[in-house]
């Protein structure tokens, strides 16, 4: 987690505040941002840093580590939008991406439900 503030968004950790809202991240509804919007760090870079599936998760100081623990999918119905666009665009196709989400689906045909 360091790595990805000092590196790759330029961020002093050394910062107390900084270091004491990154231990203790907690989302009790769903934010934009990661810490502070002063910051102007999307939750969505995270996401993507660590390849998680959701945004939605809160960071617990764990000694030497930082634990990350996410709790859904996106919009609490298990589809991440960004991720599915972010799949798509690495060329999933959509059935793939659909049994990403949902691994216990069934994709049939309409004309078979019409009947």
């Amino acid at each position: 987690m360091g790595e990805l503030f000092q590196k790759t968004l330029f961020l002093s950790i050394k910062e107390s505040d900084v270091m004491e809202e990154l231990y203790t991240f907690k989302q009790p509804f769903r934010k934009t941002f990661f810490i502070n919007p002063k910051y102007g760090i999307p939750l969505r870079d995270i996401r993507s840093y660590f390849k998680l599936k959701s945004t939605f998760f809160d960071c617990f100081d764990e000694g030497d580590y930082v634990t990350l623990m996410g709790r859904g999918f996106g919009h609490g119905v298990g589809l991440c939008q960004e991720g599915a666009m972010e799949m798509a665009i690495n060329n999933f196709t959509y059935d793939e991406i659909i049994r990403y989400y949902f691994p216990l689906t069934r994709i049939i045909k309409r004309q078979r439900i019409m009947k």
